[in-house]
């Protein structure tokens, strides 16, 4: 739950975009995490980047279809937060 503690505490002047690299867990992990977001309305307006990386990738499947999904790399799990240079 590391990626739900980091989205809904998720400073929204510092970043531009999220990208997360995993299965389909992570990604949910991250919606949850914004919808407690004490500004989870301007939040949700961050975009975000699934690379889908897990073995079953339902979400990327449902999204994008098989041919597009199988064409991914497997690449370890990790979330990547864009920083904007405005730190």
């Amino acid at each position: 739950k590391h990626a739900m503690d980091i989205a809904k505490t998720l400073p929204l002047d510092t970043y531009d975009a999220i990208v997360t690299l995993s299965g389909d867990g992570l990604i949910h992990e991250v919606f949850s995490g914004f919808a407690e977001h004490p500004e989870s309305v301007k939040v949700f307006s961050t975009p975000i980047c699934p690379v889908p990386t897990g073995s079953g990738n339902g979400t990327s499947l449902n999204l994008l279809g098989l041919k597009v999904v199988s064409s991914f790399v497997k690449i370890h799990p990790i979330l990547m937060l864009y920083s904007t240079g405005r730190l």
